[in-house]
């Protein structure tokens, strides 16, 4: 190996890190994001304001929200993605 090959060795994998880094922190906000949604949404269905919408349209929003919970459930229930986005540097 010559010093070149190392000092592209040690780029790439700075490169690799900074990725790993970016994608785990973006992932993280859109979890938080969802799970703000998730109970924002909640905090409709348990109001009454919920009830006073159409029929259509409550069926359209309760089928989002149950596709929502399905995700939120299922990502949560992978300990690998759920290491992935609380995993922060040390």
């Amino acid at each position: 190996m010559t010093i070149l090959t190392d000092i592209q060795e040690t780029w790439d994998n700075l490169q690799q890190i900074r990725i790993a880094i970016e994608v785990s922190s973006d992932y993280r906000t859109y979890y938080n994001v969802l799970k703000a949604l998730d109970a924002k949404v909640d905090g409709y269905i348990a109001s009454t304001e919920f009830d006073n919408i159409p029929v259509d349209l409550k069926q359209a929003l309760n089928a989002y929200r149950q596709l929502l919970k399905t995700f939120l459930a299922d990502v949560e229930a992978n300990l690998n993605v759920m290491d992935f986005i609380n995993w922060e540097p040390q």
